[in-house]
């Protein structure tokens, strides 16, 4: 037996984006930068990006904090392939760090024992909708300037000490992929206060095109 997922609004949406002829982002107004708009005033954050998956959400968001070739970007062991690739297509180096062995999240001792000289970020990944214990994370990527991405693929409306996943680190990237929260078949979202963050994941997702 099939679960039934989707019902009369998700069909209006759909009959409204066909009827349009409009089947890409497009412009202002349009439903992509509605929806952007929306989850932006969800989260609280300046900007949001639609992208066309999880994965992209996470290219996007590692492009965004100006990754050069040969920098280090410290990614949970634990976490899927999809994490860390992001980082070798932006030219860095994904270093595995250790996780708390209770709940699977990155540990600040596995940041402090994978950092160097050429770190510059770390991923952090709210796993089976617990938030990541963001004070002491926060911390220590502080002590070291590193910058923090959240993914929070598995994390929509997860709260840790009141605060939303997704709105305490630099940049953060959402899938939309079905298996996920929301859904729009495949997608991803990235979000951030930071208006050069946000232009160069918009170059990265875009072509190069603002």
């Amino acid at each position: 037996m099939s679960l039934k997922c989707f019902g009369e609004e998700e069909m209006a949406n759909l009959r409204e984006v066909i009827e349009s002829g409009q089947l890409w982002r497009g412009m202002e107004g349009r439903f992509t930068h509605r929806f952007e708009q929306a989850m932006a005033a969800h989260l609280g954050r300046r900007y949001v990006y639609g992208v066309s998956s999880g994965t992209a959400a996470n290219e996007a968001a590692v492009t965004g904090l100006g990754i050069q070739p040969g920098d280090e970007v410290i990614c949970p062991a634990t976490a899927p392939i999809f994490v860390s690739l992001p980082v070798f297509a932006a030219g860095g180096i994904p270093v595995f760090a250790d996780v708390d062995p209770r709940t699977l999240i990155i540990s600040t001792d596995g940041i402090e024992a994978a950092v160097s000289e050429r770190t510059k970020a770390v991923v952090v990944v709210h796993l089976f909708g617990q938030p990541a214990p963001m004070d002491e994370l926060l911390q220590a990527a502080g002590s070291h300037r590193l910058k923090v991405v959240e993914d929070c693929a598995q994390a929509y409306d997860c709260f840790y000490k009141g605060k939303k996943a997704g709105t305490l680190g630099d940049v953060t990237c959402f899938s939309l992929q079905q298996s996920k929260h929301i859904t729009s078949g495949e997608g991803g979202i990235v979000a951030t206060d930071d208006p050069e963050i946000y232009r160069r994941a918009v170059l990265c997702s875009n072509a190069g095109m603002p």
